[in-house]
């Protein structure tokens, strides 16, 4: 790091990359910190220490290489700081307006251009990507080809022409089952410690005080699932 202190002709945040990139490095000049590292030694933006970084790279004064995880997660780049180049590292504006991106360059009227993006950028040649358009095209409906019968058919203008004709139709509701005298008996069966009959009474009569709600089937057997035990009746000694 003294050596690039000393050496190195860059100046303001440029040198402020430098010394940063430097201060981790090793003897060798190899290091690999994240460009946020950087950026916190810098004190200054991502942004800006991706610029510089491009640029050294530009001059010969950096070299990098992309890193990767044991299991194929992308890492921090490894930098390797070409000493030889310390003392012939300044940068000229060409240097640093070929580091910015194109779209972040201005015209001549200070206005950011603007690069657009390329259309369907799922079209790629990424070997993944020939699957996408498929993916996404699952929903659509098979095309139904008209049989030799319909093409020669006559038409009928008062039959619909609908595929589907039953999607438009209101859904139908079940006829609620009514509660039948065997009904009640069969409930007796199941729950033999109630006294079914007596509380199909109760529940009659609250229906007949709630109206317009129907006597159905569903309505008892939930009513008798709430109900109580029978009462057990012991003889007189």
């Amino acid at each position: 790091m003294s050596e690039v202190f000393e050496r190195s002709k860059t100046q303001g945040n440029a040198r402020l990359v430098l010394l940063s990139l430097a201060d981790t490095c090793s003897d060798e000049g190899v290091c690999f910190p994240s460009i946020k590292t950087i950026a916190k030694k810098a004190n200054i933006s991502e942004e800006t220490t991706r610029k510089f970084l491009h640029a050294f790279e530009k001059i010969g004064l950096v070299e990098s290489e992309e890193r990767f995880s044991p299991v194929g997660r992308r890492s921090s780049n490894t930098y390797k700081l070409n000493l030889n180049k310390v003392g012939d590292d300044e940068l000229t504006k060409d240097v640093i307006y070929l580091a910015i991106p194109k779209s972040k360059h201005r015209t001549s009227d200070g206005m950011n251009q603007f690069t657009p993006s390329p259309p369907n950028p799922v079209h790629t040649t990424h070997p993944l990507n020939q699957f996408i358009p498929s993916i996404m095209n699952h929903h659509k409906e098979p095309k139904i080809e008209p049989s030799s019968d319909s093409a020669t058919a006559p038409s009928n203008s008062n039959e619909s022409t609908d595929l589907f004709p039953t999607e438009n139709k209101p859904p139908q509701k079940r006829k609620p089952k009514l509660v039948t005298d065997k009904f009640i008996a069969e409930l007796q069966t199941l729950n033999p410690d109630k006294d079914v009959e007596a509380e199909a009474q109760k529940a009659r009569t609250w229906i007949l005080a709630n109206p317009p709600r129907p006597f159905t089937q569903k309505f008892l057997a939930g009513w008798i699932n709430r109900s109580t035990t029978k009462p057990e009746r012991f003889s007189n000694f």
